[in-house]
């Protein structure tokens, strides 16, 4: 609680005239893009690289973390963020997919040991319960 003599009617502060607002996007190749004034900091995130940017006419608040591809345009700025910092994530910390061939499919082993044998495809995926070898043996003698 105030004493009512401690209170004053409110006035409009000068200074909130005096802001500015922000500057508004250019189009650059047909999409609107913002000035870049600094890139502050990079990291990898989902195998992704990401720039934390300061737009020119924006406050500290509004700075934010953007993907490599939306600072294509500021390569200046990028290329004296990593002559600063060459220890950050770069273009060249971002990994690229395998190109490795593909394993071959795995193929049953020989000829069947019985004439019941189940024969599996290459590319079949499911497989015959594990039965001992010795068991087959024994099981398959009265066929021979």
């Amino acid at each position: 609680m105030f004493h009512a003599s401690l209170l004053e009617p409110y006035r409009e502060s000068s200074w909130a005239e005096t802001l500015q607002e922000p500057p508004s996007p250019v189009e650059v190749e047909g999409e609107l893009e913002y000035e870049v004034r600094e890139i502050l900091d990079s990291k990898m995130e989902s195998r992704q690289l990401f720039y934390l940017v300061d737009g020119v006419g924006y406050g500290p608040e509004e700075r934010t973390w953007e993907p490599a591809t939306n600072v294509e345009h500021a390569k200046d700025a990028v290329a004296d963020f990593h002559r600063m910092h060459p220890r950050r994530p770069s273009p060249r910390d971002i990994p690229t997919p395998c190109r490795r061939p593909l394993p071959a499919p795995s193929c049953p082993r020989g000829p069947p040991i019985a004439s019941n044998h189940l024969q599996l495809s290459p590319f079949d995926t499911k497989r015959p319960p594990y039965v001992p070898h010795q068991e087959l043996r024994h099981r398959g003698d009265h066929l021979s």
